[in-house]
């Protein structure tokens, strides 16, 4: 309740215009028109938030020294974008036996960087 407090608190000193949009009400008041589909955006984190990954996940790489670098330059990063020190600390727990699962997690990361570089050149 005190994040509503504060969001609401915000948004009135900014000026912005606050709306309420029930989905269960409109369920109640008669049938949509059209569907409703909640999805996020493509890259807009460094990490899928639906995906889980865990140690037995996917199938073993027979090379995890490419996963161990691609980890290691997104380490290096980690000094000049703090927003990357979260999927640097759960990617790299599967250092010692990557899978394609999380090898996939990598590439994310990079088309990440790409569209934030891309977004702070337009700033």
């Amino acid at each position: 309740m005190t994040t509503i407090r504060c969001l609401l608190a915000i948004a009135t000193k900014k000026g912005w215009d606050i709306f309420q949009f029930d989905v269960n009400n409109v369920f109640l008041q008669g049938e949509l028109q059209e569907k409703v589909y909640m999805k996020f955006p493509n890259v807009s984190s460094p990490m899928d938030p639906s995906v889980k990954l865990s140690a037995d996940s996917g199938t073993p790489l027979s090379n995890p020294t490419i996963y161990r670098h691609l980890i290691g330059k997104i380490n290096y990063l980690t000094h000049t974008r703090p927003d990357l020190s979260f999927v640097m600390l759960t990617l790299s727990q599967f250092m010692h036996m990557p899978t394609n699962d999380h090898y996939n997690a990598g590439p994310r990361v990079i088309r990440y960087l790409k569209k934030s570089q891309a977004m702070a050149s337009l700033l």
